[in-house]
């Protein structure tokens, strides 16, 4: 399956729990999608250490934070575990050579 099928088939359709915010309780979401934590866009890898399970409201949070923190911005206020996702797919994308505000790949978004 390509990474685009995954995307959107999300995780509909097998057990899963957002790596962000646990089960969610009797409010679980019924579709979650598949985020790299260091994104394609950016140079990630599609591996599985690269994948976690996350809701959808987690996979759009993780992306806004991830590009205000690419663009030298203080994170908005957010889940601790969402934050520290971000700073990792943040660092790795740095790891890997790029820059603050400068080079900021569409990933991001």
């Amino acid at each position: 399956m390509s990474v685009s099928q995954i995307h959107r088939q999300g995780i509909v359709g097998r057990t899963w729990t957002c790596t962000l915010h646990g089960s969610h309780g009797t409010a679980r979401p019924l579709r979650g999608a598949v985020h790299h934590v260091w994104p394609l866009g950016a140079g990630g890898p599609d591996v599985a250490e690269n994948r976690i399970d996350v809701c959808e409201t987690g996979h759009a949070n993780l992306h806004l934070i991830m590009w205000e923190l690419a663009h030298g911005r203080p994170a908005p206020k957010c889940a601790r575990s969402e934050l520290a996702y971000a700073k990792r797919g943040v660092a790795e994308w740095l790891t890997a050579g790029g820059v603050i505000g400068v080079n900021v790949p569409e990933a991001f978004l």
